[in-house]
């Protein structure tokens, strides 16, 4: 998950260090673009483009790699964001440092360089890909992503996902909804999304959505569960929106009418 410098994008840049548990962030508009194949953004999609913040993560060696996040609410200044567990957590697989301890820096690039304080408010259970995290964040033109607590995601469904593939710039990606999967892990009970939108390096921790524009998962890093050969490459991964809802109830608020413009 290499990212490059990009002038004008939508990010934060956090410096996370995992022994002390502090963290800081920049944050600014973001400019959308779109993977080649993808159409044209048409408002929902646009919508779900103002959601998306960039994480990036430097590791000890040196390394970077870049991840995406989603804004669930964002009142009085302040975001709750939900990503990946191994965009934030240096000791959860899939995001390998030299130590499960060592410290890492993270970020999501921002407008004049402003520094922002981030915190990791909640990293998910039984070893699921699931993390919340705050920031204060006063931008106009980013908004929550749409949600409806109430939406069943069926095979078949058109959906696209959202992400930073490559660099800061946030993307998506339309597709179909090929399987929904029950998973097991640590001995709870959860589902996944399957699409033929083939997520590449750097849509991890971003939404996946209907073709409403509501928020229904957040995709996972390739190849989740590790080593499942169940799940070839070129596919997209997402965790259930209704699996963080039941492992973070009290910590999200999901109405499809929680994001304006």
């Amino acid at each position: 998950m290499r990212a490059r410098r990009c002038g004008a994008a939508v990010a934060i840049v956090a410096a996370l260090l995992a022994s002390t548990g502090t963290t800081a962030i920049t944050a600014q508009p973001l400019r959308s673009s779109t993977d080649p194949g993808a159409p044209a953004a048409p408002d929902t999609v646009a919508r779900a483009l103002r959601a998306n913040v960039v994480i990036e993560a430097v590791l000890p060696d040196g390394r970077r790699s870049v991840a995406a996040g989603v804004i669930l609410e964002l009142e009085r200044g302040v975001a709750s964001i939900a990503t990946a567990r191994h965009a934030v957590d240096g000791g959860f697989p899939g995001l390998a440092t030299s130590e499960a301890d060592a410290p890492i820096e993270l970020a999501v690039v921002g407008r004049d360089d402003a520094r922002l304080p981030l915190a990791v408010e909640w990293r998910a259970p039984h070893g699921i890909d699931l993390a919340i995290v705050s920031a204060p964040l006063t931008d106009g033109a980013l908004r929550a992503a749409p949600c409806d607590r109430n939406v069943a995601p069926h095979a078949g469904d058109e959906v696209f996902a959202v992400g930073n593939p490559g660099s800061v710039a946030s993307r998506h990606v339309a597709g179909i909804l090929t399987h929904v999967r029950d998973q097991q892990k640590g001995g709870y009970e959860f589902q996944m999304l399957q699409s033929n939108a083939a997520l590449t390096p750097g849509y991890s921790g971003g939404g996946l959505y209907d073709a409403h524009g509501r928020l229904i998962g957040i995709n996972a890093m390739g190849g989740l569960p590790l080593g499942d050969q169940r799940f070839p490459n070129g596919v997209g991964l997402a965790i259930t929106l209704r699996t963080l809802l039941e492992l973070a109830p009290s910590r999200i608020r999901c109405d499809f009418g929680n994001a304006n413009g």
